[in-house]
């Protein structure tokens, strides 16, 4: 018969106290300030022990995912604990989970800090699942989870009605971002295109042009409204060819509506313009079938 895996043998061997790993293991860490690292280790060297299982991970047998094993919990990383909205969300989660059979836990995250991103994989042995919460997100994190098929959420902006089964894109904050990101990859010449017939658009162009006169003090901007978001019409057709013809020929295009990207596509092919090597294209909605296409 193995020996049962007791708190104080896991703290013991990480060094800390039993208390401390007793919260960390009823999830009340955060509610004492008990660092992330000092939580990722403890249920690290738990998981390694067979604290999780019925017996000890290096004991078990005929099994294909020993090294991988983690424990069924769930991390939201945040950019500070001393947020309303966190303060509002976390108890509903940690019940909604809890129902399923999962742990749920809060870890914060510097975004001035480089080291989260090091230790991620770590993190995505140790967590089942992440959410992602504000501006603990960056693009190199991102990425690495996608790469990875790894489950995760991202959260924008903090939810004022509060409703759990709804996520709410921040327009303003999806402005700044797209402009902070446009500058980063250094395009200067850049054209907006929008239609007349759609009501409602995902952000306000003056909005967006706001973000990218801030971001971007020396760019060239241009607004083209177009009839139909098919780009079907002989004078939408002209516009865009005006755009795209040197020697000012734009650097790249933002779409405010997603049904505007493929016929966009379509035709800059007609043209023989390659996306993205000859002109980028960036989309401020969103579509299913975007991550499938070639180029993304």
């Amino acid at each position: 018969m193995e020996k049962r895996v007791k708190i104080k043998d896991i703290a013991e061997k990480c060094g800390f106290s039993s208390t401390l790993v007793s919260l960390v293991l009823n999830d009340k860490a955060s509610r004492y300030g008990i660092k992330p690292e000092t939580q990722e280790k403890v249920l690290y060297t738990a998981s390694q022990m067979g604290y999780f299982g019925d017996k000890p991970l290096k004991k078990r047998k005929n099994s294909s995912t020993d090294n991988n094993r983690k424990a069924s919990i769930i991390a939201m990383i945040v950019p500070a604990f001393d947020d309303h909205f966190i303060f509002e969300i976390a108890p509903l989660l940690d019940k909604a989970f809890s129902s399923i059979g999962l742990s749920f836990t809060l870890l914060s995250r510097n975004t001035n800090d480089n080291k989260f991103n090091l230790l991620l994989d770590k993190i995505k042995k140790l967590y089942t699942g992440i959410i992602i919460y504000g501006e603990a997100a960056d693009d190199i994190l991102i990425r690495n989870l996608k790469a990875s098929s790894y489950p995760f959420i991202v959260l924008e902006k903090e939810v004022v009605s509060h409703r759990i089964n709804m996520v709410s894109s921040d327009s303003e904050k999806a402005c700044r971002m797209v402009a902070e990101h446009i500058n980063e990859l250094g395009y200067k010449r850049i054209s907006l295109l929008d239609y007349k017939t759609r009501t409602v658009f995902p952000c306000e162009t003056d909005m967006l042009l706001q973000s990218l006169y801030e971001k971007i003090p020396r760019g060239m901007f241009t607004v083209n409204t177009l009839n139909s978001c098919k780009l079907e019409g002989e004078t939408d057709v002209k516009k865009i060819i005006k755009d795209i013809r040197p020697p000012d020929a734009t650097h790249l295009f933002i779409v405010k509506d997603a049904d505007m990207v493929y016929p966009l596509f379509s035709l800059l092919k007609k043209k023989n313009i390659r996306v993205p090597a000859d002109i980028a294209v960036i989309a401020m909605d969103d579509r299913p079938g975007f991550r499938l296409t070639e180029p993304p």
